[in-house]
């Protein structure tokens, strides 16, 4: 869905695996209502800050597949890279 009076680029996208819970604006991910991963088009990762359930897990897995990007946890012990 596209709301002409927003800024340009923020066309809100749904996917079919996850028809209710996931969407993504721009470069953000949410799941569930919630801002949880951001994408770094230069460096191709798609980056994690905090720690998120399994099934929001999920949905930040399955963004990084459809956006072919490596996905970057900035939580837990260091750096972690998948």
């Amino acid at each position: 869905m596209k709301y002409d009076n927003m800024l340009p680029n923020t066309t809100i996208r749904t996917y079919d695996r996850y028809k209710v819970n996931l969407k993504t604006m721009a470069d953000v991910v949410y799941s569930y209502g919630t801002a949880v991963a951001y994408a770094d088009w230069q460096e191709k990762t798609l980056i994690v800050p905090v720690y998120h359930s399994v099934t929001t897990s999920r949905h930040i897995y399955y963004i990084a597949g459809e956006w072919n990007l490596k996905v970057v946890k900035l939580y837990g012990c260091g750096l972690h890279v998948k």
